[in-house]
């Protein structure tokens, strides 16, 4: 009796199983059919806030920008702020809000909107990667990045720091796999701050530098170059694969 129940409840089990499998790739297909929604959805929101700078606000030249954060300044750090905190969502890079911290803001209230906006991206990551479940999409990220998994869980936090400085690294996808991989919140929160302060700093004075400085403009752009390279060397390094 005992070897019946127990064949009939594996039965069941299986069953249950696989009726809940075939649901989640229906669901799963119609996400994916209904994929493009978010992108026009997207679309419209910046083309919008585009005309919404244009036509309202009446900016149309660095100089219109500059006098109307003159005489808004506080509509426009609470602007600079949430745009940059929830720039994931928009698919947006961290680099040109570290520059444009810098001509937009004085270097103390510059550098510190960045790492604000930056501490809130990434604990938004990191949160998507703890709580991520979905393991086609992982599979999507290691079939185009086969190495980063493998590089990410032997470097652990080291590789982090590495993704964060390498300008063609896809630094908001090492975030979410050191997350997915296991890095504690702590050190992962303690890696983006150390790692983004000197990056928020250079930025911010290649900005600056910008508005004031041709020749200290072209001295900081070229060392960031140079800088760039070194580091870009060490990224395909590291990413090469291991011979079998």
């Amino acid at each position: 009796m005992k070897e019946v129940f127990f064949y009939e409840n594996t039965q069941n089990t299986n069953s249950n199983y696989m009726e809940c499998t075939v649901c989640i790739e229906k669901r799963w297909d119609t996400m994916k059919k209904h994929n493009t929604v978010p992108k026009i959805l997207m679309i419209i929101i910046w083309a919008f806030i585009l005309l919404l700078i244009r036509y309202y606000f009446k900016i149309s030249s660095l100089s219109d920008l500059m006098k109307f954060i003159e005489y808004n300044k506080g509509l426009s750090t609470v602007t600079f702020f949430i745009i940059s905190s929830i720039r994931i969502f928009a698919l947006l890079p961290g680099m040109p809000f570290m520059i444009m911290s810098g001509i937009l803001f004085d270097p103390i209230v510059g550098f510190t909107l960045c790492m604000l906006s930056i501490i809130i991206s990434e604990t938004l990551i990191f949160i998507l990667g703890k709580n991520s479940y979905n393991m086609k999409f992982i599979n999507k990220i290691n079939n185009k990045f086969p190495q980063l998994m493998h590089v990410s869980k032997k470097y652990n936090y080291k590789f982090l720091v590495l993704g964060i400085l390498c300008p063609i690294s896809p630094t908001d996808i090492i975030c979410f796999i050191s997350s997915y991989m296991g890095l504690s919140y702590r050190n992962f929160l303690l890696t983006i701050i150390i790692a983004h302060m000197p990056l928020i700093l250079i930025y911010n004075i290649l900005g600056q530098s910008f508005l004031y400085s041709t020749y200290y403009f072209i001295f900081l752009a070229v060392t960031l170059f140079v800088i760039s390279i070194y580091l870009i060397s060490i990224w395909n390094k590291v990413m090469r694969p291991t011979p079998q």
